[in-house]
C-alpha cells in the first residue's frame, strides 16, 4: 500500500508545480467552467420566462404585446448564449487567452532550453576537463596513454553524444590539437610521445588536390610546436602551414608529401628527417636547424630562403655551421 501512496503524491505534486501541463489543465478548466456557467444562465432564464408567459392572460392584448416581446428577449439572449454571437466571442475569448498563454510558455520553453543548453554545455565541458587532466597525471602513464587515444578520437570522429553546436565542435577540436601539441613539449615517455603524435594528425579534414586527384589531410595549421618531442613521428600528408617547430626533436620524422608553408623549423632537430615531396615557400625558416641526413628529394624549394646558417654535424652539436645553400649542393637538393 505505502508504493500507490507515494506514486500519488508525486504525481500530485508533478501537478500541483505550476509548468506547461498544469497551465493548460487550468486553461481548460476555466473555459469549460465559463460555457458551463453561461448555458446554465440560458436555461435559467429561459425556464423563468417560459413559465412567466405561461402564466399570462391569453385574452388580454396587453398580454400578447408582452409575449412577443419577451419572446424575441429569449432569441436574442438565445443568439449571445448559444448562437453564432455566442461562439464568435467564444472564438475571440480563445484567441485573447490562448495567445496570452502561448506566449508565455513560449518564452518559458526558451528559457528552459537554454537552461538545459548550458547545463549540458557544463556536462561536455566536464567531460572534456576529465580527459585533459589525465594526461597530466605524471605517475600514473596508463592514464596519460589512455588520454592521447581519447582525444585523437575525437579529432578522429567527434563524439555524436556530446550534442553541440558546430562552431562549439570547431573550438574543442582545434583546442585538441592545440593540448595534443602542448603535451609533445611536456611528456617523457617514449611511448605515451609517439601515440600523441598519431593522435594529432587523425582529422583529415582538409581536402587537397594532389596528382591530379582529391587528398584529404590532417589539418594542423598554426599549431605551437616549439620544443616538441616528435621523434619518428609520421605525419604525412599533413597541412603544418605557419606551425612553429622552434627547437623541436623531429628527428627521423617524416613529413613527406605535407604542406609546409610558412612553418618555422628554426634550430629544430632534423637529422634524418623526410621531406620527401614536402611542399615549402619563401616564409619556410630553417636558420639554425640540424640537417645532417634530412632528405628533400622532389621537396618543392622553390623561394625557400637559403642564405642562412644550419647545423651539419652530424651529432647536431654546432661543430660545423655553413650555409643552408651549401649543403643543399653538397647532397644535390639544389639544382
Amino acid at each position: 500500500m505505502k508504493f500507490p501512496l507515494q506514486k500519488i503524491y508525486k504525481t500530485s505534486r508533478r501537478f500541483l508545480v505550476l509548468n506547461e501541463l498544469t497551465i493548460i489543465l487550468l486553461l481548460a478548466i476555466v473555459i469549460s467552467a465559463i460555457i458551463y456557467i453561461v448555458n446554465e444562465s440560458q436555461k435559467n432564464v429561459e425556464n423563468a420566462t417560459n413559465e412567466f408567459i405561461s402564466n399570462l392572460p391569453d385574452s388580454s392584448k396587453i398580454a400578447r404585446y408582452e409575449l412577443a416581446k419577451l419572446q424575441a428577449e429569449v432569441n436574442q439572449i438565445r443568439s449571445d448564449t448559444s448562437g453564432s454571437l455566442f461562439w464568435l466571442k467564444l472564438i475571440a475569448l480563445f484567441v485573447t487567452v490562448g495567445g496570452a498563454v502561448g506566449g508565455y510558455l513560449a518564452a518559458q520553453s526558451k528559457a528552459t532550453r537554454n537552461r538545459l543548453d548550458f547545463e549540458h554545455r557544463k556536462d561536455v565541458d566536464n567531460a572534456y576537463q576529465t580527459i585533459v587532466q589525465e594526461l597530466s597525471m605524471k605517475e600514473q602513464p596508463i592514464l596519460r596513454a589512455t588520454a592521447a587515444v581519447k582525444l585523437g578520437s575525437i579529432l578522429q570522429s567527434f563524439p555524436s553524444e556530446w550534442k553541440v553546436g558546430e562552431e562549439r565542435k570547431k573550438q574543442l577540436i582545434q583546442l585538441t590539437k592545440q593540448v595534443l601539441a602542448a603535451a609533445l613539449s611536456i611528456e617523457n615517455d617514449d611511448k605515451i610521445l609517439k601515440l600523441i603524435t598519431i593522435a594529432i594528425v587523425l582529422q583529415k579534414s582538409l581536402k587537397v588536390e594532389a596528382n591530379k586527384k582529391i587528398e584529404y589531410f590532417a589539418d594542423v595549421k598554426e599549431l605551437d610546436l616549439s620544443d616538441a618531442k616528435a621523434k619518428n613521428a609520421y605525419w604525412a600528408r599533413a597541412d603544418f602551414s605557419e606551425a612553429d617547430f622552434f627547437r623541436a626533436d623531429l628527428s627521423k620524422a617524416s613529413f613527406r608529401s605535407s604542406i609546409l608553408k610558412g612553418t618555422i623549423f628554426k634550430e629544430a632537430n632534423l637529422i634524418d628527417t623526410v621531406f620527401k615531396g614536402a611542399i615549402f615557400d619563401n616564409y619556410t625558416n630553417f636558420e639554425g636547424a640540424k640537417v645532417k641526413g634530412m632528405n628533400l628529394k622532389d621537396a618543392d624549394m622553390a623561394g625557400v630562403n637559403t642564405d642562412v646558417p644550419v647545423d651539419a654535424s652530424p651529432a647536431g652539436d654546432g661543430s660545423e655551421i655553413i650555409k643552408f645553400s651549401e649543403w643543399l649542393r653538397k647532397n644535390n637538393f639544389l639544382k
